[in-house]
């Protein structure tokens, strides 16, 4: 069947308030206002872009709605918004030379999902249901120019010294190329506190200098801020965290615990350090946490790891705080779907602000990795070795191989990446909702810069054509 859209608003870009859209989960959850500029359509009896569910149009299995704009518009996103989650795969054309050129394609809607083509210009669109558990019920679908903004969009980094040597990697353009669109890389997992303060190096103080001194010849003169992550959890005698003990030692310590997060940063001229503390878990380790966050905030900057549940830093811990790095990956969907773009994208940013912080801290975290459907603690395929095969579109991992590290039995399930294009959408996203940026996690699991569907393109490409920075 063919659904024809007819246009309800003059096919140019002009000004349409649309209202808050609530989705119809049980929950009541809110989803983005659309922009301004926002062109929304009706069909000849069901009608998009009034924010009701009953008004919606459903399209099955091969069924599509075309669009007919009356003249060329340009515009470089399409949202979407679904009542329920039925969708598995679907297509967006654009009309090109009489001929329908695929500009876009992605699995879920889930809700809401925003799609970042890129700048197109046509008189026709096409919206088509590839694949889906039932028919899809659509209740907007709009059109829109995003609007650039002049601000630095941040682009933190998770990178770890345990598999490279930076030395060699100086004349490398897979990896140097990243600090094109990188603006925060945070050293991580070398660095860690004893009981008694001192700062600690998983390899040598040698070669953690050596390291830095090489990054920093790799960046050369680009407008790029390194960070330390340095962890103090401490462990009772097992081995095992212990949340107390790490109380404890914030409270006893906290004089020495900055003087020396001073001393370090001033040594290795580093901009600040990163915590990640997981997870404490009463209000008397808070505000532990608080307290190493406030006093080192006064002597270096600071940014944190959180989680899209259970944050409870006080407001003056807030304020202290540079970047708030959110953790939304290994974040699993009813489907067992990792990291998709609204539960681990728009979803988790709400979530985040709601602990108070503001929005130029936030950092919507987008993973490089894979997990699989099964949830395994021992499957991580990553785009770099298992997911370049995979173009712009792609990010299931068909039947990755592993070993169940508990039973030792050998076991295949598909993964799931995000893509190329999942990339953009949820770096998109993130500009969109004047966040501060995106973070990766991390460096090394991504593709080389030098290939084209390379993650940290994919987020470059989306800054460039949001900003004007």
């Amino acid at each position: 069947m063919k659904v024809k859209i007819k246009k309800l608003i003059s096919a140019v870009l002009c000004a349409v308030t649309v209202g808050l859209i609530l989705t119809s989960c049980s929950a009541g959850k809110k989803v983005p206002e659309l922009p301004e500029n926002t062109i929304p359509y009706t069909s000849d009896k069901k009608q998009l872009g009034d924010g009701k569910l009953n008004n919606s149009v459903k399209l099955s299995k091969g069924e599509y709605a075309d669009i007919d704009f009356g003249s060329e518009v340009t515009f470089d996103t399409v949202a979407l918004y679904e009542k329920g989650d039925n969708c598995n795969e679907f297509n967006i054309y654009i009309e090109k030379d009489g001929e329908w050129e695929l500009v876009y394609k992605q699995d879920r809607i889930l809700k809401y999902h925003l799609c970042f083509i890129g700048e197109v210009t046509t008189s026709k669109l096409r919206f088509e249901i590839a694949d889906c558990n039932k028919p899809v019920e659509v209740n907007e679908l709009a059109v829109y120019l995003a609007d650039k903004t002049d601000r630095q969009v941040k682009v933190s980094q998770y990178l770890r010294l345990d598999a490279n040597d930076f030395k060699d990697l100086k004349d490398d353009d897979g990896f140097s190329g990243y600090y094109d669109v990188v603006t925060d890389p945070i050293l991580f997992g070398e660095t860690y506190m004893d009981e008694n303060a001192n700062i600690c190096f998983n390899h040598s103080e040698e070669f953690f200098a050596e390291q830095i001194q090489a990054l920093k010849e790799i960046i050369g003169d680009r407008d790029v801020r390194i960070w330390c992550c340095i962890f103090f959890d401490q462990n009772s005698e097992d081995g095992s965290r212990d949340y107390n003990l790490t109380k404890k030692f914030i409270n006893e310590n906290i004089d020495l615990i900055t003087s020396n997060i001073k001393a370090f940063t001033e040594k290795y001229g580093i901009y600040g350090i990163d915590y990640d503390w997981e997870y404490p878990n009463t209000l008397s380790q808070w505000k532990s946490y608080d307290r190493i966050v406030e006093e080192t905030a006064k002597v270096t900057k600071v940014s944190v790891a959180v989680a899209p549940w259970g944050v409870k830093f006080s407001k003056s811990a807030v304020n202290a705080i540079e970047n708030v790095n959110i953790m939304a990956y290994d974040l699993f969907d009813d489907r067992g779907d990792h990291s998709n773009s609204y539960v681990a994208g728009y979803d988790a940013i709400r979530k985040v602000r709601a602990f108070g912080f503001k929005d130029e801290q936030l950092l919507l975290g987008i993973p490089t990795y894979a997990r699989t459907t099964d949830k395994s603690e021992f499957a991580w395929p990553t785009v770099r070795d298992d997911g370049r095969e995979l173009g712009k579109w792609g990010k299931i991992v068909k039947d990755y191989a592993y070993t169940d590290g508990n039973t030792g039995e050998e076991k295949t399930c598909d993964g799931y990446l995000n893509s190329y294009a999942e990339a953009r959408d949820k770096t998109a996203t993130a500009v969109d909702e004047g966040i501060g940026g995106v973070m990766i996690f991390r460096a090394f699991c991504d593709s080389p810069y030098t290939d084209e569907f390379s993650l940290h393109r994919g987020i470059k490409e989306a800054i460039d054509e949001r900003t004007d920075y």
